[in-house]
């Protein structure tokens, strides 16, 4: 039987990027992980391609320059993220970006020097395609436009597929047979992506029903707690003790 470790992860987003998951891998490094994350009772065992980049448009316009609607760094730095989502469409219709708080360095009715911003792609494409794409964008701002571009990529993760083989992932849908669930699996998820990319057999499996994931309303919903907490365990006590016939078992407790 091995050990069991319970984790609750912090400073996973934006220039956080995953500390609290990499930290978990660094101390730990567990052969299974299960991600407590998502709807129930999907499950996640892949992941898609990512790139998590910071931008930085800057400029040193002023009142003396008469175009100033023109040299608006803020006003450039939405047009960036307008084009980049267009280019980006055109290579994948159901292609993510999510773009992260878009700070400006001045008050209103001041110039601003520069406007900064994280923006993070997760797309089926080929990676190489999507940063020749955005290596075009800024070389469009830095020398048709002349703006003094700032540009890093903070994180970078390819795609992988959890193989259905992996006893982790046999386990799981013994136990959903054995609880009667038909459960689709969705992709993306950020602590997931990052074990996968570690080769640890992983899967995100959803505890609550809820939505507006990612806002100050987000929301989740409490009523499935006892079936999805109870399918949990299940999982876990079968990952430490190596149950065959999981679904009897379940039929027994059930």
């Amino acid at each position: 039987m091995g050990e069991v470790y319970f984790a609750i992860t912090t400073k996973e987003e934006g220039l956080g990027c995953l500390k609290g998951i990499k930290n978990v891998v660094k101390q730990i490094h567990p052969d299974i992980a299960i991600v407590v994350d998502g709807e129930y009772p999907y499950i996640c065992y892949e992941n898609l391609n990512l790139l998590r980049c910071c931008l930085l448009v800057s400029d040193e316009s002023g009142h003396s320059k008469n175009n100033i609607i023109e040299r608006d760094v803020s006003v450039h730095l939405c047009q960036y993220i307008v084009l980049l989502k267009s280019k980006l469409l055109e290579l994948e219709k159901n292609i993510s970006l999510n773009v992260n708080r878009l700070y400006v360095n001045s008050p209103i009715n001041v110039i601003p020097e520069f406007s900064y911003t994280q923006f993070e792609i997760r797309t089926n494409n080929s990676l190489k395609i999507i940063k020749e794409e955005i290596e075009k964008i800024n070389n469009y701002f830095s020398i048709d436009l002349n703006y003094i571009i700032f540009f890093k990529i903070i994180d970078e993760r390819k795609k992988y597929l959890l193989s259905e083989s992996i006893t982790l992932l046999k386990l799981v849908h013994k136990v959903n047979n054995g609880l009667g669930l038909t459960c689709k699996s969705v992709v993306v998820n950020s602590e997931l992506d990052y074990l996968l990319s570690c080769n640890i057999d992983a899967i995100a499996i959803g505890i609550g029903i809820g939505g507006r994931t990612h806002t100050a309303s987000e929301y989740l919903d409490t009523s499935n707690y006892d079936l999805s907490i109870f399918r949990l365990w299940v999982i876990v006590l079968g990952c430490l003790f190596n149950i065959s016939d999981i679904e009897k078992s379940i039929e027994v407790v059930m």
